[in-house]
């Protein structure tokens, strides 16, 4: 994507992820979004442990690591807690891996299926 703003980037010349990446690329943008991640509290996602333990079937945890957000402690304890989990991770990727490594997201999927099915 040639350098321009968000304001001159339309459908007909940009994708839908080039869209978001405009905007991160402005300072607002990253601004917004280190505002929005700094004010989550994933303290309490594990309150569904419960629900979790009656899980019977497989499960695919797949976690970019350069999310800004939930944190590495929260994908390990529920591949722990859950008897059927894998747990992939992706150094360079963040909350969209299917952008950041399409490649990576469908090679575990397919692996995931043809092992666990």
């Amino acid at each position: 994507m040639t350098p321009h703003t968000l304001a001159n980037c339309t459908i007909a010349n940009c994708t839908i992820g080039e869209h978001r990446l405009a905007y991160l690329r402005q300072g607002a943008g990253r601004r917004g979004l280190l505002h929005f991640a700094a004010g989550l509290d994933n303290r309490h996602l594990l309150e569904i442990r419960e629900e979790l333990d009656r899980l019977q079937l497989p499960v695919l945890i797949i976690r970019g690591e350069a999310a800004p957000y939930l944190s590495p402690a929260i994908s390990r304890q529920l591949a722990e807690q859950l008897p059927q989990a894998d747990l992939i991770s992706s150094r360079s990727a963040g909350h969209s891996i299917r952008e950041d490594e399409p490649e990576l997201l469908a090679s575990a999927m397919l692996d995931f299926f043809q092992t666990r099915s």
